[in-house]
């Protein structure tokens, strides 16, 4: 797993624009420079040290967007002194692959993906379903530009030949993380721990104050809302200041994650996954109400998952989708949010392995001891205190 304490940190999380790259460009420029320290010298006299910075990571979870920004963002990559690393977080798509590409280290979970194609209007998932004929004739040039930028650029800083390229860009291609390695888009797979249930019992959980607590729920605006708070408390973990010549640090208690409602989306719930998967900061579910299929997600990779005692699971996953958008997906998308499902389940549950296929062929609804019993939680909260 990578430790958030030992680079400076950049988010690409939304299209690829005008404001990402602004964004980018003041965060490297201000990243990419020597950090001077003062030190005690003889008397009075106070010294300085000039350290290097830190690493830069680049965190990307694009649909992509503007040929134009996508240039401008390549070159401040690569022309920053700093040592630039990227890891996709969810998806890198169009645009952003090439960002990806950019890394000197380019890391992915195992469950992120990677489109690389010739162009498609967006991928984004509350985009416009319509647009004019004169948005049309520019995405039109924009996408030539794109694919020509592609086939460059691509080849020369992954395995795949100018042929290969051609080829793969001539439809949509959506790479797993095990794929996009082989073809050098990615250099290293991430890998996350195999939690498995604690002993069933019924619990009552710590007070309020022991815990940082973030929200998911239908007010959340984004999932890259969350993932930054599982980062930075993260980076608190590891933190270490010299004050007076002694390291100061901090231990951040461990993360409440309250699940109330997940937008039903392998899209919007990837990136959490990750983040969670990856924190070094111990994290708790609690789920209460009624909870589908995506919260249920959300929760099974958490290192301890409550319910209350009167909540519901509601699984449903005959529909899966790679995101909210309207748009027919392609057979590829579904098999591959059907296998990120059965590996949750196959390994974070008790749910038997040769009835997996049973989660896409009808709807489930499980009451709370129904899915302790089935390893979806740790243990039921109830309202009134008992003994564990």
């Amino acid at each position: 797993m990578l430790d958030p304490a030992l680079y400076n940190h950049v988010y690409l999380t939304s299209d690829v624009d005008q404001t990402s790259l602004d964004h980018i460009r003041a965060a490297v420029n201000t990243m990419d420079r020597p950090i001077t320290i003062p030190v005690g010298g003889s008397g009075d006299e106070l010294q300085e040290v000039k350290l290097a910075p830190k690493p830069i990571l680049l965190h990307i979870d694009s649909p992509g967007g503007l040929v134009k920004s996508c240039i401008s963002i390549i070159k401040i990559l690569l022309n920053a002194k700093t040592p630039v690393h990227t890891v996709v977080e969810g998806m890198a798509a169009s645009s952003a692959a090439l960002i990806l590409a950019c890394g000197q280290k380019r890391f992915a979970y195992p469950d992120s993906v990677v489109l690389i194609h010739q162009h498609r209007k967006t991928l984004h998932p509350h985009a416009p379903e319509t647009v004019t004929h004169e948005d049309d004739l520019v995405e039109a040039e924009q996408g030539t530009a794109l694919y020509e930028l592609m086939k460059g650029f691509l080849s020369e800083r992954t395995k795949m030949t100018p042929t290969l390229l051609q080829s793969l860009l001539s439809r949509d291609k959506l790479l797993s993380a095990t794929e996009a390695k082989r073809l050098g888009l990615v250099t290293h797979i991430l890998t996350v721990p195999t939690l498995y249930p604690t002993p069933t019992k019924l619990i009552t959980p710590r007070s309020d104050e022991a815990y940082n607590h973030i929200v998911i729920g239908d007010n959340t605006p984004e999932a890259f809302s969350v993932v930054h708070k599982i980062h930075t408390i993260n980076r608190l973990r590891n933190a270490s200041t010299h004050w007076r010549g002694h390291i100061v640090g901090g231990t951040p208690q461990p993360i409440a994650l309250q699940i109330d409602s997940v937008r039903p989306s392998y899209y919007f719930v990837l990136p959490i996954v990750n983040a969670i998967q990856s924190s070094l900061v111990p994290i708790t579910s609690f789920m209460e109400g009624q909870c589908p299929e995506w919260d249920v997600i959300v929760s099974l990779v958490c290192h301890e998952r409550f319910m209350y005692y009167k909540s519901t699971v509601q699984l449903d996953f005959r529909y899966t989708k790679m995101s909210e958008s309207k748009a027919e997906d392609t057979v590829t998308n579904t098999k591959v949010v059907q296998a990120f499902v059965r590996r949750i389940f196959a390994t974070r549950t008790k749910w038997p392995k040769q009835d997996l296929h049973t989660l896409f062929e009808r709807a489930h609804v499980l009451d709370a001891a129904t899915a302790l019993e089935l390893g979806l939680c740790d243990g039921i909260i109830t309202d009134t205190p008992m003994s564990v």
